[in-house]
């Protein structure tokens, strides 16, 4: 008598075919993620108002849901592999919330970062959540890093996109300065001189100091406004200016300059090889955004998802 003939077999396949049946007719219930509570909805609405300076619309809002839902379920899978255990950033942030509630008393950190974590302080803590989503992220690309794109491709790229790729214009400037609340020198300044007439050199005695200097050199519109705000900067650039000449007075929100021009280097376009590094880094940067919605993709198959 074959093994298939005996009762036993026949006992253990009826037993295999049923457990099989079951599984799918009653699949195992997946865990759930969301709904998004309102009260969080709420904060996340607040965030967006601040950043952008309007409330969100019905297509944002459902944005900032599935977005949320996401961290949670990076959050999760960052738990279950552990990366809390070992992290510095939240062995650190854990002693220190349970130092400022004054239950740290005596016990060695370890003992303390054991305590935190079974009062699971690190699962309401907003910046350990994020730290664990994005030490997640790095992980997950580490292990499964994108090609990188050949030549041939990031040249393609940069003829379909060349106009972009343009160098700034760099300004050599130096400027003399005058506070909000010195308007009275300004205007006796402006109104003594020929400014025509005069160089840099030949009143640069006069004015105040300026917290970054009064010199700059070869820099493009985006340091100067660092360096001075924005205002300033789009009166500088509006005014097509030449070299060797005054410009102004120019009013930032520090105050008023009168800017000397020493030099200017006009935008050009950029060749393939100067813009080489910006073409891979945004390529890479895309190639990494997909292979991590892929990776978030097979996690949210691994959960029952309510918005």
């Amino acid at each position: 008598m074959s093994f298939y003939d005996k009762p036993l077999a026949h006992f253990l396949i009826l037993g295999v075919m049923l457990f099989c049946l079951k599984q799918l007719l009653f699949p195992t219930p997946l865990p759930i993620i969301g709904p998004v509570s309102q009260e969080r909805m709420a904060v996340l609405i607040n965030q967006w108002e601040i950043e952008s300076g309007r409330p969100p619309n019905q297509q944002q809002k459902k944005f900032l849901v599935t977005t949320e839902l996401d961290r949670e379920i990076l959050f999760r899978r960052a738990l279950a592999d552990g990366l809390h255990l070992s992290d510095e950033f939240v062995y650190n942030r854990l002693i220190r919330t349970m130092a400022f509630l004054e239950m740290n008393s005596g016990a060695s950190n370890d003992a303390i970062f054991e305590q935190a974590l079974e009062m699971q302080l690190h699962q309401t803590d907003e910046l350990i959540r994020r730290r664990l989503v994005r030490q997640l992220e790095r992980q997950f690309l580490s292990q499964n890093p994108p090609s990188l794109p050949t030549n041939e491709e990031l040249l393609s790229e940069f003829r379909r996109q060349e106009s972009a790729f343009k160098s700034p214009a760099r300004y050599s400037i130096r400027h003399i300065y005058f506070p909000k609340d010195r308007v009275s020198e300004k205007s006796a300044f402006a109104a003594s001189f020929d400014l025509s007439g005069v160089s840099f050199d030949d009143v640069r005695e006069v004015g105040y100091p300026f917290l970054s200097g009064s010199q700059f050199i070869d820099h493009s519109p985006e340091q100067l406004s660092r360096q001075f705000d924005n205002k300033f900067v789009s009166q500088l650039v509006s005014k097509r200016v030449q070299e060797n000449v005054w410009v102004g007075p120019i009013a930032s929100s520090f105050g008023d300059h009168f800017v000397w021009i020493d030099g200017i280097n006009q935008s050009r376009d950029l060749t393939f090889s100067e813009a080489y590094k910006d073409l891979m880094a945004e390529a890479m940067s895309e190639r990494e955004g997909q292979a991590l919605e892929m990776f978030i993709q097979e996690l949210r198959n691994q959960y029952e998802i309510r918005l």
